[in-house]
């Protein structure tokens, strides 16, 4: 009975974790000014783009190993 919860729990955290792009994006926007802070929950601009460099260099990875490169 708790496998599956222990499997949700499980893939949220990761779900959760930053990418290396998107935590030097939280850095910049909180020097900056434009959030209230590394520790804020709101995203700035280059947070954003870092998140969006993440999943593409993710997506990238995905597709290489698909192809068996």
């Amino acid at each position: 009975m708790h496998r599956p919860r222990i499997a949700i729990a499980a893939c949220l955290t990761f779900a959760a974790c930053d990418g290396p792009q998107e935590d030097a994006g939280e850095r910049i926007d909180a020097m900056r000014g434009a959030t209230g802070g590394e520790s804020s929950i709101v995203a700035g601009p280059a947070e954003k783009r870092g998140e969006q460099m993440d999943r593409a260099l993710e997506s990238n990875r995905s597709a290489a190993m698909a192809d068996g490169e």
